[in-house]
């Protein structure tokens, strides 16, 4: 034995070795290992060829992908098929962590966009407070306070506007360097970019008039309104970028449909500006999925792991022993007679390895079955 083969032989023991049967004059468990031939495939037999269990081991030149049938007592299913399939050169094979590497890669990308997209980028709070408004304000009353006042001479100092205006002061040295960092760091409507498609006006930044103004705003309670009614989805304009895609496009069934994917999409963060680096989009997402499904295209057979048959054949094998509630109609002999009282009548104990299920008794010189529900 070599250890392509040990790898299948001890996957197959060991969801089952506590639960081994034994042979009929023998209390111990009965293991027979038959390994596989370059032409032939190999077994583990637990307990009695005519009573154990049997998992199948695909042989190792084999073109066929194994049977899959499995013997409980008597009870047998079969899968498997053709197709071209082999045993794994080594047991740890670098192309099990490819794929998983890849799923999780797309998986951790698209939540990544989806975090980036549905999370805003922060307006403006000059915006919001209506900074310029403060400006003019201040401009109004500080200046009828100091360098406009008619205190002295029933006529402003200064002249509203002039060079050495405070509203002109205001404009040149607050309102203008706020429009040149609006400009650069917001240029775009409330909400990160969305405001234009919900109804709210732009961002505007008035000059200071002649002579100042109060203080008058209502940006961020009108802002609030509609960020506090916004849907998901809220608009067709939304529609490429708020919703939880597949990861390729789909094709519509049975007159439906196409639903588009991020092979489509590419990448759902375009407010307030697109994002358009790799590898969201093209050849390099695509080929992720593919990794990530182990085909190579869509609904396609196996090929960029190729020992996918035999290795799903066993776990299936021994996946129907411990299934709940699958009980065989016979149950797996542990060598054991049962007398119930002294001198009295004896039957062959038996156990069932499904969880839900319990031993029913058979006769003197038959074993029982397995069923649901007590014993």
């Amino acid at each position: 034995m070599n250890v392509k083969t040990s790898a299948l032989i001890l996957l197959a023991l060991s969801g089952l070795f506590l639960l081994a049967p034994a042979s009929s004059n023998n209390a111990c468990a009965q293991i027979t290992i038959n390994p596989p031939g370059q032409s032939s495939g190999g077994s583990v037999v637990i307990g009695s060829s005519s009573g154990g269990v049997t998992i199948p081991l695909p042989g190792l030149g084999s073109s066929s992908g194994g049977s899959s049938s499995s013997s409980s007592g008597g009870g047998s299913s079969s899968g498997g098929g053709g197709g071209s399939s082999e045993i794994a050169k080594q047991t740890c094979d670098t192309q099990v962590w490819q794929t998983m590497e890849n799923r999780a890669r797309i998986e951790t990308e698209r939540e990544m966009m989806q975090n980036q997209n549905l999370i805003f980028k922060a307006d403006s709070i000059l915006n919001y407070t209506c900074f310029d408004s403060f400006a003019s304000h201040a401009a109004k009353n500080v200046g009828e306070l100091f360098t406009h006042t008619t205190y002295f001479t029933g006529s402003p100092i200064i002249p509203w506007s002039g060079k050495y205006g405070m509203d002109y002061a205001m404009e040149i040295a607050i309102v203008e360097s706020m429009d040149a960092y609006i400009g650069s760091n917001f240029d775009h409507s409330y909400l990160g970019g969305r405001g234009q498609y919900m109804g709210i006006d732009d961002p505007i930044i008035n000059s200071v008039p002649q002579g100042g103004s109060n203080y008058e705003c209502d940006v961020m309670s009108e802002v609030w309104k509609v960020a506090k009614c916004m849907n998901f989805i809220h608009t067709q304009d939304f529609a490429d970028t708020d919703g939880y895609y597949p990861f390729i496009d789909l094709k519509a069934t049975q007159g439906g449909e196409d639903v588009a994917g991020y092979e489509q999409i590419e990448d759902t963060r375009q407010f307030p500006t697109d994002c358009t680096g790799e590898p969201f989009k093209g050849s390099n997402w695509k080929e992720m999925y593919r990794f990530s499904r182990n085909e190579t295209d869509f609904g396609a057979n196996d090929k960029y792991y190729k020992y996918g048959t035999p290795l799903r054949d066993t776990y299936t094998a021994v996946r129907e022993l411990i299934e709940p509630g699958r009980c065989s109609p016979k149950a797996i002999p542990t060598g054991v007679t049962v007398m119930i009282n002294d001198g009295g009548d004896t039957y062959l104990d038996g156990i069932c390895t499904n969880p839900g299920c319990s031993y029913r008794k058979g006769g003197k010189n038959t074993i029982g079955t397995c069923a649901s529900g007590g014993g």
